[in-house]
């Protein structure tokens, strides 16, 4: 195990206030052979200044904002370890979670590893503990820990983003593709459902246990899901996804992906109202939009606002 090197890519946008914690809590790991890659999504801050005191970091420049996903498909393209980690600029590690995750890869053979997360607040959706109604964590193989097969996340993938890219840890080898550069804001989520829906990840683990800190930054859009511009961009990859993704589908998970969609939409339309906006209200009811899956949506929808409050 101590070989194997771990590549861990930070993409990054006008983050000079906060990526120094990130890139700390990975020099604090207790497993030390791993490279750190920077890619630089077209910053106008002073990034750079606030990475100098850091000289063991690989830097990569975009010379114009790309989007979350190109950074990550570049930060691949230039790793060299064995195993691929995600960090976003402003989250932090705890100290065993290359260690542990890393162990858990080895241990179970596994493809992907994913770990439970704690939140700097408690206004954004809750950690892995609101999925504990899924099927794939009603069997632990040992203490908080889960090992599942391809055809068994299948299942949940396409209804649910279950670990975030800061959560995962995969083998590179099974990488077959890498992140779309099309997705605007949902790159972990359609990364993860191409590589199953492809088959190249077979065996997946995931544990309860803490191992890593989602910060919430207001100036981050994918932290404002109160956000019609958020929604809008969730919608947009959804529908993208949808037709990628047609031609590997069954037709129930196509009504999987599709009622997202809806669930979407009418997250859209709710905060337009709580906005005291009605503009919306006619897109979701249009030709244009409506599809059979609208009543699965609300009634999904509802169960699932409700066991996220438990959880927060």
């Amino acid at each position: 195990m101590q070989q194997s090197l771990v590549s861990i890519i930070i993409p990054v946008f006008n983050r000079s206030h906060c990526i120094s914690k990130s890139i700390q809590s990975i020099l604090d790991q207790t497993y030390k052979n791993f490279e750190i890659i920077v890619v630089d999504d077209g910053s106008t801050d002073d990034l750079q200044s606030a990475l100098k005191v850091f000289d063991t970091i690989k830097y990569i420049k975009h010379t114009e904002n790309q989007g979350q996903a190109s950074a990550r498909k570049t930060g691949y393209e230039h790793s060299k370890g064995t195993f691929i980690c995600t960090l976003d600029s402003d989250d932090t590690w705890s100290p065993m979670f290359i260690e542990e995750s890393l162990n858990y890869m080895i241990k179970y053979n596994l493809d992907l590893f994913f770990s439970n997360w704690s939140r700097s607040q408690k206004s954004i959706a809750g950690n892995l503990k609101r999925f504990s109604n899924l099927s794939i964590f009603q069997n632990e193989i040992e203490s908080d820990v889960f090992v599942f097969s391809n055809s068994e996340m299948r299942k949940h993938i396409l209804s649910h983003c279950i670990f975030p890219s800061s959560s995962m840890m995969v083998r590179k080898s099974s990488l077959t593709m890498s992140w779309d550069k099309n997705i605007k804001v949902c790159d972990d989520w359609e990364l993860t459902i191409n590589l199953i829906l492809n088959n190249t990840i077979k065996k997946i683990g995931g544990t309860y246990k803490i191992f890593w800190t989602k910060h919430v930054s207001d100036d981050n859009v994918c932290d404002n899901r109160s956000d019609i511009a958020f929604i809008e961009r969730v919608i947009q990859d959804r529908i993208y996804m949808q037709k990628k993704f047609d031609p590997l589908m069954t037709d129930g998970e196509k009504k999987s992906l599709n009622t997202s969609i809806v669930e979407s939409r009418l997250r859209k339309l709710l905060i337009s109202l709580q906005n005291g906006s009605f503009k919306i209200f006619g897109e979701l009811f249009s030709n244009k939009y409506f599809n059979p899956y609208l009543l699965s949506a609300l009634v999904n929808g509802s169960r699932r606002v409700l066991k996220r409050k438990k959880h927060v």
